[in-house]
């Protein structure tokens, strides 16, 4: 068989997608070889690694079979997969040629998952995870949320974010010492804060049950 005869295992990756919490995500993607020799499909990324809620493939795959293969991918966020760097679903196709003097040949693509952006609320959280000093408790919560501020006592106001970054709550705090608030009209969900004070502007999230 001529070298420009053979060809290479391939399959259609989606397009990158914006995705919400709580909404599934569910594709198919079908796998071939197009000489028709045998395929093995493989997968990895954290998606695929989460202690909670991790993607689901159907059928799991097996080791080499004939194809087209189609595989379903279907994954719904949790709060807590909320981030702002996207997921990554690594592909890999290997076929294994019926012709003994022909070596395999695979095929790598990958499949981006990405959140809406929240540059002023995600973006900003992640690098403050650490060290965080707005405290949010009970966390998680399906009715009263409070807070405490260690070392500042003058607030200004208090603003909460739901998943998409749009504004849910705002609470003007420079005539209170308010420090609880009653949530339990917000959807469930992920939802971050940014309290203002006079020392600054303080960041953090909480779980709405």
């Amino acid at each position: 068989m001529l070298l420009e005869e053979i060809g290479r295992p391939d399959f259609a990756v989606p397009e990158q997608k914006i995705i919400s919490l709580s909404e599934t995500v569910q594709e198919s993607i079908t796998f071939e070889d197009p000489d028709g020799d045998p395929i093995k499909v493989e997968y990895f990324g954290e998606v695929f690694d989460l202690e909670n809620g991790p993607m689901q493939v159907t059928p799991v795959p097996v080791d080499f079979v004939n194809g087209p293969l189609s595989l379903t991918f279907e994954w719904t966020p949790l709060p807590e997969h909320g981030r702002a760097r996207p997921y990554y679903v690594h592909l890999k196709i290997t076929d294994d040629p019926v012709d003994p003097e022909l070596n395999p040949s695979v095929t790598y693509k990958t499949w981006v998952l990405s959140f809406q952006a929240l540059p002023d609320v995600i973006t900003g959280l992640e690098e403050e995870d650490r060290h965080l000093k707005l405290q949010f408790y009970p966390n998680p919560t399906d009715k009263i949320l409070k807070w405490e501020l260690a070392g500042e006592e003058n607030y200004k106001s208090l603003v909460i974010y739901n998943s998409i970054g749009q504004q849910t709550i705002f609470l003007d705090l420079s005539s209170s010492k308010l420090k609880e608030l009653d949530i339990s009209d917000l959807s469930s969900g992920l939802y971050f804060a940014h309290l203002y004070a006079q020392m600054g502007k303080y960041s953090g999230k909480f779980i709405k049950q």
